[in-house]
């Protein structure tokens, strides 16, 4: 009988630092809400210049975010979501330990 995936024999063998454990995560946040927003802007066609004059920030600021090369807090986040017309629709959690990400995902 095949057990369960455990942060023992998933994460926590492919990434037996904690500190690269927390890494990972962050990374795989941050690629999702950048694709998220820019299918969104894609749908809407938005440019990033679009959504830059709409929060008054330049559209370097933008490409930093959306690239997660700047870290962002909840708020402004919340104002990109915003100036490209989107709201959320749901956030789904799910345990650490359930499984590793499905082939072709980051």
């Amino acid at each position: 009988m095949a057990s369960e995936p455990t942060l023992e024999n998933w994460l926590g063998k492919a990434l037996p630092d904690p500190a690269d454990q927390r890494e990972y995560i962050r990374h795989r946040l941050v690629i999702a809400m950048g694709e998220a927003i820019a299918e969104a802007m894609e749908q809407k066609g938005l440019r990033r210049v679009d959504i830059a004059k709409r929060l008054g920030v330049g559209k370097s600021f933008i490409s930093q975010v959306l690239g997660g090369r700047r870290n962002v807090t909840l708020r402004t986040l919340a104002s990109i979501m915003w100036a490209c017309d989107m709201d959320l629709e749901c956030i789904r959690l799910e345990p650490l330990a359930v499984a590793p990400p499905a082939a072709g995902g980051e």
